[in-house]
């Protein structure tokens, strides 16, 4: 997991660029998911584009289909957690495990 940093006067090209390519891929592998992965892999150690950041993953986003659902809790504030009480920012991911989806949602409301 990466996350973006420094001059973004050149990210919405970027973003449009890596968008275009990934709209020509067959509709069964973009519903497959892990297409972007490619694209942000090649962004991030490859070409340099975008300046990145690598980090940790569940320190500031947390991807949570690359651990298991129990590495996560929701609290009775409904937040997310991590096994060592953190709280990422921003949960990726978390509507593919229902109970975190159904804490999201209870805090938040239902998001599109």
């Amino acid at each position: 997991m990466f996350v973006m940093s420094g001059p973004w006067k050149d990210a919405g090209r970027d973003v449009r660029s890596a968008d275009r390519r990934v709209s020509r891929l067959p509709i069964r592998l973009r519903r497959e998911g892990g297409a972007d992965t490619a694209f942000h892999n090649k962004i991030a150690h490859l070409t340099r584009e975008v300046a990145a950041e690598i980090v940790e993953n569940d320190v500031h986003v947390a991807t949570m289909g690359l651990a298991p659902p129990s590495a996560y809790a929701a609290g009775a504030d409904r937040l997310i957690r991590v096994a060592d009480g953190r709280a990422p920012a921003i949960l990726h991911q978390y509507d593919r495990i229902p109970a975190l989806k159904r804490a999201v949602e209870a805090r938040y409301g239902r998001l599109a």
